[in-house]
């Protein structure tokens, strides 16, 4: 009796294969001929079911064939030689994940060619893997036909899709903030991300100075990989919040030239099934630690402040910069340090009178409601504002210790209001907190 229910249940099984297929398959998309010395697009479907987790997707080209990323879907792209492998530490939820890359052949090729893969993934702690081709395609004139029975829309369209990319909405920017840190030639870049509605796979590339290594420090919930000269912070699924900040160091390795610049970057994400990019500007690095030069510092970022009607207006902030000779306090070492030690007024206030501090949140160059700051942050003190050379500037808090108005700095940039710093007044002007702590003989605190 057990070999019989053995043996209907291994022929159930075998039944289901023939009628339904392999509930994991992957198939190809690809040109029936190509051109010697020309790029086609190859796109994958990988059909997974209920397959989570680890999975990787390797494809074997012919000899001399070279690949490129176009959609990854969140997945690790890498290509040594004529072998390209995705590999994703968990896979994307979708019963169908398609996947893209453009091949380049060259001008040397003749005859037919062969491509052929294999998809590998984890169920019940065993490897499994499904497996595609050996598919041959020929060289000649190119055209849109398929070697699948069932082609997907041509690949002219997908390489146009992809290769030339729709301009980013209008409500995605990004802006950067680069500081020096106290150790030697290291920095720190924050990049203030707004990416309103965006949703799905998204990822951010910075171009990395030669010379020098990234460390992520905050990531906003991406994967980060260092690679070739190359920052990435990718999202699987990018996080629901309008405006995300991601936080690295550039460090240098061995007896790396100090950096100038810091060359322009790209954001990439998908919206309607097109890849869409944006670049980011390249942007000067100001060495604050050198003594020579004064220090300049960013006081200042993009915010998304929800009006008290309740819906979403953006207004951006401006770059404050702002310059000072003085020597910061010991220990004067961090990014946020820096930036309180250098804001001003345009004149000195007296060292005598009312000394006390406050939190700047921001410093805007449109017109922005105090009150829905304050609510943006759940503050319970009013949000106050300053007109100052062109800026308003959202302030909150009126402390006679500094490190009260500390505590709220750190509580305030808890919350997402990541340029908040500490600012200092005398009988009502402001000077700087170096000034105030002297006057006020109190303790700088980190």
């Amino acid at each position: 009796m057990k070999y019989i229910i053995v043996f209907i249940n291994a022929l159930a099984i075998t039944i289901y294969h023939l009628i339904f297929g392999d509930p994991v398959s992957v198939s190809a998309n690809l040109p029936d001929n190509i051109s010697a010395g020309k790029d086609f697009v190859i796109e994958m479907k990988i059909s997974k079911a209920q397959v989570a987790g680890f999975a990787k997707l390797q494809v074997e080209l012919p000899a001399s064939f070279t690949a490129s990323e176009l959609e990854s879907k969140g997945g690790s792209f890498s290509a040594s030689g004529n072998i390209v492998k995705i590999i994703w530490t968990s896979v994307p939820s979708d019963a169908e994940v398609t996947v893209k890359m453009n091949i380049s052949v060259p001008a040397s090729a003749t005859g037919d060619k062969q491509i052929q893969g294999k998809f590998s993934y984890i169920e019940n702690n065993v490897k499994q893997q499904a497996e595609f081709g050996p598919l041959t395609i020929k060289l000649g004139e190119e055209t849109n036909g398929s070697s699948e029975a069932t082609p997907t829309p041509a690949n002219t369209e997908a390489a146009q899709a992809f290769s030339k990319p729709n301009e980013p909405d209008a409500s995605v920017s990004a802006t950067r903030k680069i500081t020096s840190l106290s150790t030697a030639d290291n920095y720190e870049v924050m990049v203030m991300l707004k990416k309103g509605n965006i949703k799905g796979f998204a990822k951010l590339t910075e171009k990395i100075p030669e010379g020098y290594k990234a460390e992520s420090v905050n990531n906003s919930g991406a994967t980060f990989d260092f690679k070739e000269g190359e920052a990435k912070f990718i999202w699987t699924s990018i996080s629901s919040e309008e405006t995300l900040s991601l936080v690295y160091k550039l460090i240098p390795v061995g007896n790396a030239q100090k950096p100038a610049y810091l060359d322009g970057g790209e954001f990439s994400y998908i919206e309607n099934d097109q890849t869409k990019k944006m670049s980011l500007d390249r942007q000067e690095i100001i060495d604050a630690n050198a003594s020579s030069q004064p220090i300049v510092v960013e006081v200042a970022k993009e915010e998304t402040v929800a009006p008290v009607d309740g819906t979403s207006t953006t207004t951006q902030t401006a770059v404050e910069p702002v310059a000072t000779t003085e020597k910061t306090p010991e220990p004067a070492t961090t990014n946020t340090q820096a930036t309180e030690l250098a804001a001003t007024t345009q004149a000195s206030a007296p060292k005598n009178g009312n000394i006390y501090y406050a939190v700047q949140i921001g410093a805007f160059k449109n017109g922005v409601s105090a009150g829905s700051l304050q609510r943006k942050y759940a503050l319970n003190e009013s949000v106050k504002t300053e007109m100052n050379d062109g800026f308003t500037k959202c302030i909150f808090g009126k402390y006679n210790e500094y490190k009260v108005a500390r505590d709220n700095r750190e509580t305030v940039k808890y919350k997402g209001a990541e340029g908040a710093f500490v600012t200092a007044y005398n009988s009502g002007k402001r000077i700087t907190v170096q000034e105030a702590l002297m006057v006020s003989n109190q303790k700088w605190y980190k």
